[in-house]
């Protein structure tokens, strides 16, 4: 249906959400920044420091849907509640929690954050990827990898 329309721009960024669309849109970034400073809006910055989901834009959703060796994806978006705060106030911020995964004209269902944690070493688009380690014992372990590569 998207494609059917031929005034809408293909380089908007898509998101699907799960919650009331108000919400996501009244989230802001902290420091009382400027909405377009957020993942709604500027996605590829996210994409530069944690390269666990690579934004999609409509133009590329269309081809990879289109294409019957590709499975295309659209990240989603949720509100994260509770973890911090501005000025005493509980503060909510915008984060990836899953993605909407299809295939030519089927939609195959959601898959969450935690399941797609080797989504960002198999890709060619990877900037910068965290390896954490999580021990029995209380040392923890954090790597930062720029570039990773598979070999």
């Amino acid at each position: 249906m998207i494609n059917r329309y031929r005034e809408i721009r293909y380089l908007a960024w898509l998101f699907s959400i799960r919650e009331p669309l108000e919400e996501i849109l009244l989230a802001t970034p902290f420091f009382r920044l400027s909405p377009k400073a957020s993942i709604l809006h500027n996605p590829e910055q996210s994409f530069r420091q944690f390269s666990i989901l690579a934004p999609v834009r409509l133009q590329q959703f269309v081809l990879d849907s289109n294409e019957k060796a590709r499975t295309s994806y659209i990240p989603e978006l949720s509100l994260r509640k509770g973890q911090w705060q501005e000025s005493n106030k509980p503060k909510e911020l915008l984060r990836y929690s899953g993605v909407q995964v299809y295939d030519l004209n089927n939609y195959y269902g959601r898959m969450d954050l935690k399941d797609l944690s080797g989504m960002p070493w198999l890709s060619t688009h990877t900037i910068r990827v965290l390896l954490i380690c999580l021990p029995k014992r209380s040392l923890r372990l954090f790597l930062s990898q720029k570039n990773p590569n598979m070999k």
